[in-house]
């Protein structure tokens, strides 16, 4: 989570200026390109974050293509390479990881709750794979199957996850000691609100660009499982908004 939050900080210093020169532009797509090879699930965060920014500065009147273009260059980069050397690897193919079909049947596969359920999946019971791809793209099917057949208890699971997601205390009743309740508290109750009033109030595609990590991490456990460890990477983002909407007051 660390190192995921420093290059996500290095994506967005790089993007937090009205004018963006094609090289910095670049850099800032590869800290992001590299971000989803630390954390998979965060590959489309970094283009999200591009678009907010260039979005903001087409109604300013400029011109961010020849930016956004760089961007999008270097964040391809480095998930091209990996997933390229995957498909070199016998037995692995053209993926970026072999963990999105698991990681998707925990989700919306037939056992789901909106929680971590591996445990309780018999993953042998799903089939025999020939190579860690085959059970990858094998085990993908069977979520998207499964999780269509069933859309009603698919999408009753979207409430559940919301809430997993933003609690301000942990999930779990065994973790909710009173000083670790007052950690995990902070982000949701402290910093998510004046960050919000900040965008509405005016803070434009600045306002836009901190809080795409937690738009984007919202949306993605409304799919895959839910917990409150998942927002970590958006929460150092609600607190500068926070500080920027007092500031500006």
């Amino acid at each position: 989570e660390t190192f995921a939050v420093f290059l996500l900080a290095l994506t967005a210093w790089g993007l937090a200026a009205g004018s963006i020169p094609p090289r910095r532009a670049a850099g800032a797509g590869a800290s992001a390109g590299l971000l989803a090879l630390v954390r998979p699930s965060l590959i489309l965060l970094g283009p999200l974050m591009a678009f907010v920014w260039a979005w903001g500065r087409s109604r300013g009147g400029c011109s961010p293509r020849t930016a956004l273009a760089a961007f999008l260059a270097g964040w391809a980069l480095f998930p091209a390479l990996w997933i390229a050397r995957n498909a070199a690897t016998p037995g692995v193919g053209p993926a970026l990881t072999t963990k999105l079909g698991p990681d998707l049947y925990e989700g919306i596969g037939r056992t789901a709750d909106g929680g971590p359920v591996t445990e309780r999946i018999d993953w042998g019971s799903l089939g025999s794979w020939e190579s860690e791809g085959t059970r990858n793209r094998g085990i993908l099917g069977l979520a998207c199957s499964e999780a269509l057949s069933s859309p009603v208890r698919t999408l009753s699971l979207v409430p559940v996850k919301l809430r997993r997601f933003w609690n301000p205390f942990p999930n779990r009743p065994e973790w909710r000691r009173p000083a670790v309740c007052a950690g995990t508290a902070v982000a949701p109750l402290l910093w998510l609100p004046p960050a919000l009033l900040w965008l509405r109030r005016g803070g434009g595609w600045r306002a836009g660009l901190l809080l795409a990590p937690a738009v984007y991490l919202t949306a993605l456990h409304c799919v895959f499982i839910a917990s409150i460890r998942f927002r970590l990477p958006a929460e150092p983002f609600l607190a500068i908004a926070a500080a920027c909407f007092f500031g500006a007051r």
